[in-house]
Protein backbone atom coordinates (compact mmCIF):
# COMPACT_ATOMS: atom_id res chain seq x y z
CA UNK A 1 0.00 0.00 0.00
CA UNK A 2 1.34 3.42 -0.98
CA UNK A 3 1.34 5.97 1.85
CA UNK A 4 1.80 9.73 1.62
CA UNK A 5 3.21 11.53 4.67
CA UNK A 6 3.55 15.30 4.98
CA UNK A 7 6.03 16.92 7.37
CA UNK A 8 6.12 20.67 7.99
CA UNK A 9 9.37 22.10 6.66
CA UNK A 10 10.34 25.57 7.99
CA UNK A 11 11.47 27.91 5.20
CA UNK A 12 14.54 29.25 7.03
CA UNK A 13 16.16 25.79 6.96
CA UNK A 14 18.22 24.63 4.01
CA UNK A 15 17.72 21.04 2.88
CA UNK A 16 20.23 19.11 0.80
CA UNK A 17 19.57 15.49 -0.05
CA UNK A 18 21.19 12.66 -1.95
CA UNK A 19 19.38 9.63 -3.29
CA UNK A 20 21.04 6.28 -3.79
CA UNK A 21 20.10 3.30 -5.92
CA UNK A 22 18.71 1.29 -3.00
CA UNK A 23 15.96 3.83 -2.05
CA UNK A 24 18.06 5.40 0.70
CA UNK A 25 17.86 9.18 1.08
CA UNK A 26 20.45 11.12 3.05
CA UNK A 27 19.15 14.47 4.33
CA UNK A 28 21.56 17.25 5.30
CA UNK A 29 19.65 19.96 7.16
CA UNK A 30 21.36 23.33 7.69
CA UNK A 31 20.19 25.98 10.16
CA UNK A 32 21.69 28.80 12.22
CA UNK A 33 21.90 26.39 15.20
CA UNK A 34 23.86 23.67 13.40
CA UNK A 35 23.87 20.87 10.84
CA UNK A 36 22.12 17.52 11.12
CA UNK A 37 22.36 14.42 8.97
CA UNK A 38 19.43 11.99 8.76
CA UNK A 39 19.43 8.77 6.76
CA UNK A 40 16.06 7.39 5.70
CA UNK A 41 15.41 4.18 3.83
CA UNK A 42 12.52 2.79 1.75
CA UNK A 43 11.45 6.24 0.53
CA UNK A 44 11.23 6.79 -3.17
CA UNK A 45 9.73 10.20 -3.95
CA UNK A 46 9.35 13.57 -2.33
CA UNK A 47 7.97 17.02 -3.04
CA UNK A 48 9.12 20.18 -1.34
CA UNK A 49 7.08 23.25 -0.47
CA UNK A 50 5.80 24.42 2.88
CA UNK A 51 5.42 20.72 3.58
CA UNK A 52 7.92 18.02 2.75
CA UNK A 53 5.86 15.24 1.18
CA UNK A 54 7.32 11.73 1.30
CA UNK A 55 5.87 8.65 -0.35
CA UNK A 56 6.68 5.12 0.76
CA UNK A 57 5.26 1.63 0.69
CA UNK A 58 3.69 0.54 3.96
CA UNK A 59 4.67 -3.08 4.36
CA UNK A 60 2.66 -5.85 5.94
CA UNK A 61 5.41 -6.73 8.42
CA UNK A 62 4.81 -4.81 11.65
CA UNK A 63 8.52 -4.29 12.42
CA UNK A 64 9.26 -2.79 9.00
CA UNK A 65 6.19 -0.56 9.25
CA UNK A 66 7.22 0.71 12.67
CA UNK A 67 10.79 1.40 11.53
CA UNK A 68 9.59 3.54 8.62
CA UNK A 69 7.21 5.52 10.83
CA UNK A 70 9.98 5.99 13.42
CA UNK A 71 12.25 7.39 10.71
CA UNK A 72 9.55 9.87 9.74
CA UNK A 73 9.15 10.99 13.36
CA UNK A 74 12.91 11.46 13.76
CA UNK A 75 12.98 13.59 10.61
CA UNK A 76 10.13 15.81 11.81
CA UNK A 77 11.83 16.14 15.24
CA UNK A 78 15.02 17.22 13.45
CA UNK A 79 13.11 20.00 11.66
CA UNK A 80 11.64 21.24 14.93
CA UNK A 81 14.98 21.02 16.76
CA UNK A 82 16.82 22.98 14.09
CA UNK A 83 14.19 25.70 13.90
CA UNK A 84 14.04 26.13 17.68
CA UNK A 85 16.19 24.23 20.17
CA UNK A 86 14.75 21.66 22.56
CA UNK A 87 15.09 22.32 26.27
CA UNK A 88 14.86 19.99 29.27
CA UNK A 89 15.06 21.29 32.84
CA UNK A 90 16.33 19.31 35.82
CA UNK A 91 15.87 20.48 39.40
CA UNK A 92 18.03 19.23 42.24
CA UNK A 93 16.32 18.47 45.52
CA UNK A 94 18.33 17.55 48.59
CA UNK A 95 21.00 18.85 50.94
CA UNK A 96 24.14 17.49 49.22
CA UNK A 97 23.28 18.64 45.70
CA UNK A 98 24.73 22.07 44.98
CA UNK A 99 26.45 23.57 41.99
CA UNK A 100 28.55 26.63 41.41
CA UNK A 101 28.47 27.77 37.82
CA UNK A 102 32.07 28.96 37.71
CA UNK A 103 33.63 25.80 39.15
CA UNK A 104 31.52 22.96 37.86
CA UNK A 105 31.34 23.69 34.13
CA UNK A 106 34.71 23.54 32.40
CA UNK A 107 34.71 24.50 28.74
CA UNK A 108 37.60 24.13 26.31
CA UNK A 109 37.71 24.69 22.58
CA UNK A 110 37.06 21.04 21.74
CA UNK A 111 34.72 19.78 24.47
CA UNK A 112 32.59 20.78 27.43
CA UNK A 113 32.87 18.83 30.66
CA UNK A 114 30.15 18.97 33.30
CA UNK A 115 31.27 18.25 36.86
CA UNK A 116 28.51 17.03 39.19
CA UNK A 117 28.61 16.64 42.96
CA UNK A 118 25.72 14.33 43.84
CA UNK A 119 26.53 13.23 47.38
CA UNK A 120 29.18 10.68 46.41
CA UNK A 121 32.77 10.82 47.66
CA UNK A 122 33.98 11.94 44.22
CA UNK A 123 32.97 14.33 41.45
CA UNK A 124 31.25 12.94 38.39
CA UNK A 125 32.74 14.24 35.14
CA UNK A 126 30.64 14.06 31.97
CA UNK A 127 31.66 15.10 28.49
CA UNK A 128 28.81 16.85 26.70
CA UNK A 129 27.96 15.90 23.10
CA UNK A 130 28.50 18.49 20.36
CA UNK A 131 24.85 19.35 19.82
CA UNK A 132 23.98 19.67 23.53
CA UNK A 133 24.73 22.49 25.94
CA UNK A 134 24.06 22.93 29.64
CA UNK A 135 23.35 26.03 31.69
CA UNK A 136 23.63 26.10 35.46
CA UNK A 137 21.22 28.53 37.10
CA UNK A 138 21.73 29.12 40.80
CA UNK A 139 22.64 26.09 42.84
CA UNK A 140 19.79 23.74 42.07
CA UNK A 141 18.82 24.13 38.40
CA UNK A 142 20.25 22.60 35.23
CA UNK A 143 18.94 23.61 31.80
CA UNK A 144 19.90 21.36 28.88
CA UNK A 145 19.55 22.69 25.31
CA UNK A 146 20.03 20.72 22.14
CA UNK A 147 19.17 20.29 18.50
CA UNK A 148 18.41 16.56 18.53
CA UNK A 149 15.62 15.49 20.89
CA UNK A 150 16.80 11.88 20.99
CA UNK A 151 20.37 12.74 22.05
CA UNK A 152 19.13 15.28 24.58
CA UNK A 153 16.71 12.91 26.32
CA UNK A 154 19.35 10.15 26.40
CA UNK A 155 21.84 12.53 28.00
CA UNK A 156 19.38 13.74 30.64
CA UNK A 157 18.27 10.18 31.44
CA UNK A 158 21.92 9.12 31.78
CA UNK A 159 22.58 11.97 34.22
CA UNK A 160 19.40 11.27 36.17
CA UNK A 161 20.41 7.61 36.64
CA UNK A 162 23.28 8.77 38.87
CA UNK A 163 20.80 9.98 41.48
CA UNK A 164 17.25 8.79 40.92
CA UNK A 165 14.53 10.59 42.90
CA UNK A 166 13.72 9.07 46.27
CA UNK A 167 10.16 7.65 46.19
CA UNK A 168 9.37 8.93 49.71
CA UNK A 169 10.82 12.45 49.90
CA UNK A 170 11.63 13.14 46.24
CA UNK A 171 15.31 13.89 46.84
CA UNK A 172 17.53 13.58 43.78
CA UNK A 173 17.40 14.78 40.18
CA UNK A 174 13.85 15.60 39.10
CA UNK A 175 12.40 16.81 35.82
CA UNK A 176 10.76 20.20 36.17
CA UNK A 177 7.44 19.47 34.44
CA UNK A 178 6.99 15.83 35.45
CA UNK A 179 4.65 15.19 38.37
CA UNK A 180 6.01 12.55 40.73
CA UNK A 181 3.57 10.91 43.13
CA UNK A 182 5.38 10.17 46.38
CA UNK A 183 4.73 7.11 48.52
CA UNK A 184 3.24 7.65 51.96
CA UNK A 185 5.66 7.42 54.85
CA UNK A 186 5.55 5.20 57.90
CA UNK A 187 2.21 5.27 59.70
CA UNK A 188 2.09 5.34 63.51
Amino acid sequence: MLVKKQIFFPKHLLLNLKKSIQNIIVFWIYSPFGITKKVLSDLFFFEQGYYLTLFFFLKKNQLERDSVLTQMTLLSNAFVGLSRKYRIDIWLKGVGFKFKSGERLVSTKKKTILKLSLGYSHLLKLEMPKGCSVTLVGKKKLFFNGICLQELTQLVAYIQNFKLPDPYKGKGLNYKYRVKVLKPGKKK
